[in-house]
């Protein structure tokens, strides 16, 4: 609902694989974005040229994993920097930054003529982290998560 909006930003990736030894991986992947989207319809505006509701200025995540043969586990972030639920940015309208961690262990079984079961255990939002990504609709707490994925 706004006539001039105008959004520069920068946008970073980074993924490695290491392999110590044969049969074993660690995976590194990083992402980082910087991203500036402001009202530019008219100077006379409340909001002229300050950042967009629900948009954080930083936000990004990142995962390191370790693939080996028995027991293959995952560490991840993701976070935001703080945002506002208006375009105004009054301190009652502030929506404080945040980051959510989880973790995962999972192993794959390779089944007779290349089908496969993996099976996977997921611990999200580990340390119980509590936020809201729109005001008033708060986000879920530590949950776990269990999943089976048969490959045929």
């Amino acid at each position: 609902n706004l006539g001039d909006v105008r959004t520069a930003g920068l946008d970073l990736t980074l993924q490695s694989t290491f392999k110590p030894v044969q049969r074993q991986s660690l995976l590194l992947s990083v992402n980082y974005s910087l991203t500036h989207c402001a009202d530019h319809t008219s100077p006379s505006n409340s909001s002229w040229h300050k950042q967009l509701a629900y948009t954080p200025l930083h936000s990004g995540s990142a995962s390191l994993s370790w693939e080996n043969p028995w027991l293959s586990l995952v560490a991840h972030v993701s976070f935001a920097s703080e945002r506002w639920n208006t375009n105004n940015h009054l301190p009652t309208t502030n929506l404080p930054a945040y980051s959510e961690w989880g973790f995962a262990a999972y192993h794959a079984f390779t089944l007779r003529r290349g089908q496969s079961l993996t099976l996977r255990a997921d611990l999200q939002n580990a340390f119980n982290e509590h936020y809201e990504v729109i005001r008033r609709y708060p986000m879920p707490g530590r949950a776990y998560k269990v999943s089976v994925k048969y490959r045929f």
